[in-house]
């Protein structure tokens, strides 16, 4: 995992293994969020592996997961993460070329906040990305419903 510029925060962790997906995601969130702090993972294992032991301050504010990942798949890497009560509110954004309606499904099912494909067209893939990381940074804290109230 190459890490973050500032070793107490992490804007935005990105799973991705491509070179190219990830310099790509970057030069997009850097040009119109400089200030951003990325920490990039090449592997699911290594997500797996750092969030078994991770502190609250350590965690990122948004995580932006493939799928199709070497070792440990972006599937498995998204439900653990799920699996874990100090990420119960880091949104998760998948990032992928999947466009599987099982994929879709599964994703969201495993609770994924937002399933995105990547498009091949630099410009709507800009816009892609600009405007899910402008959502999910500003968005209100709260990300999981109230329980419904009963009207007894």
């Amino acid at each position: 995992m190459t890490g973050p510029a500032d070793a107490d925060r992490t804007d935005i962790l990105v799973v991705e293994d491509s070179d190219v997906d990830f310099m790509a995601l970057e030069r997009t969130l850097h040009r119109f969020r400089p200030d951003l702090v990325i920490e990039r993972a090449l592997d699911g294992d290594v997500v797996v592996e750092r969030f078994s032991a991770t502190s609250v301050s350590a965690l990122p504010r948004l995580v932006m997961l493939d799928l199709n990942l070497p070792t440990t798949d972006g599937r498995k890497v998204l439900r653990h993460l799920r699996g874990l009560s100090a990420l119960a509110d880091v949104p998760i954004v998948v990032l992928t070329t999947s466009s599987s309606p099982l994929d879709v499904e599964q994703c969201y099912a495993d609770g994924a906040n937002s399933y995105l494909f990547k498009p091949v067209n630099y410009a709507l893939f800009e816009a892609t990305i600009r405007g899910a990381v402008d959502y999910w940074l500003t968005a209100p804290a709260l990300v999981h419903p109230p329980a419904a109230v009963s009207a007894d």
